[in-house]
């Protein structure tokens, strides 16, 4: 899931970027990143820091900043928050990479120091913002983990969201839970997100049936035949599976007030435009036999589904949450 986070576009790796050109939070990853990371591992091509941080990206280094906007907090607390968010993005870049590459990370102990070093730089940045939910960080790891070990078809949304968790946890920061505008930004970064999923695993069908763990939204579960066919009829679903894309992005960017997050919500439309554009150009392949394949995901059951709000519920939050209410931390 981290690739609607983690970009698959050719990019320089930790190896090859250099310090002189390197951006804030970018130097901040680097500096917690063991010496002697390999570039590849395994012959799969390790994440550059610009795509860990998310460089110049709503969910990535503009985070920290478009939620202080967005939930009218005090300036004081952007430059820990911006840190948390790229590292929480930095962690699930990484991890993502090591799952859908099926690297064992004990045969690669560097893996294993590199996640621990992000872990534990997360923790107290946590505990910085935030000392009575110290223990935050630990129950949002714990909620992501068990996302990968019970992907739920039939509960796409929820699943999809879960896999990407770490990166909704500052909005259960004391100082960002009381804002009156706390659930609407949130859900709008959640609805956001799984848009960019949507449009990542149409595009990526192709790879994803190679892939030792498929999630793919659309062929997930699939025999490998029928993963196939459902890649030969996708021709026929663009149209209408983009225009609820760009419809849904647009809601999403009438509910943000700054201008952060609606400057890049602005570029995101035209990227979606311009993807939208590529993918119609795809060759319509003729090998369509009988009716319509019955998707493992269906994108116009989603529509429907999408009617009830997004409600995953994490009973070790409430109390967080109480407390938090009662407590404003500027």
């Amino acid at each position: 899931m981290g690739r609607a986070i983690r970009s698959r576009e050719a990019s320089r790796t930790c190896e090859e970027e250099c310090p002189m050109t390197l951006s804030e939070h970018e130097q901040s990853l680097a500096s917690l990143l063991p010496r002697g990371l390999p570039a590849a591992i395994d012959g799969h091509r390790f994440p550059g820091l610009y795509h860990c941080v998310g460089t110049d990206k709503l969910i990535g280094d503009l985070y920290g900043a478009a939620i202080v906007e967005e939930c009218c907090l005090s300036k004081n607390v952007e430059p820990t928050l911006s840190e948390l968010s790229c590292l929480l993005r930095a962690y699930i870049v990484i991890d993502d990479f090591v799952k859908d590459c099926g690297i064992d990370i004990n045969r690669h102990p560097v893996l294993s120091l590199c996640l621990e070093r992000i872990h534990d730089r997360c923790n107290h940045l946590v505990f910085a913002l935030a000392p009575k939910a110290a223990h935050l960080w630990q129950t949002y790891h714990d909620v992501y983990e068990r996302a990968y070990r019970e992907f739920n078809q039939a509960a796409i949304y929820n699943s999809i969201i879960s896999k990407c968790y770490l990166i909704f946890l500052p909005f259960d920061l004391p100082q960002v839970l009381c804002s009156e505008r706390c659930k609407i930004v949130r859900r709008a970064m959640m609805d956001y997100l799984f848009c960019l999923q949507l449009m990542d695993d149409f595009q990526d069908m192709e790879e994803d049936i190679e892939a030792p763990r498929n999630h793919n939204l659309f062929i997930a579960g699939l025999e490998r035949d029928m993963a196939q066919r459902v890649i030969s009829y996708r021709p026929i679903i663009i149209r209408s599976l983009f225009e609820y894309i760009q419809y849904n992005v647009e809601l999403v960017a009438k509910m943000f007030i700054g201008g952060t997050a609606s400057r890049s919500i602005a570029h995101s439309t035209e990227w979606i435009a311009a993807k939208r554009k590529m993918l119609c150009n795809l060759p319509m392949m003729n090998i369509f036999h009988g009716d319509l394949p019955n998707f493992a995901f269906d994108p116009f059951r989603l529509l429907a589904s999408q009617s009830s709000p997004f409600n995953l519920q994490i009973p070790e939050l409430d109390d967080i949450r109480a407390e938090s209410m009662h407590t404003r931390v500027d």
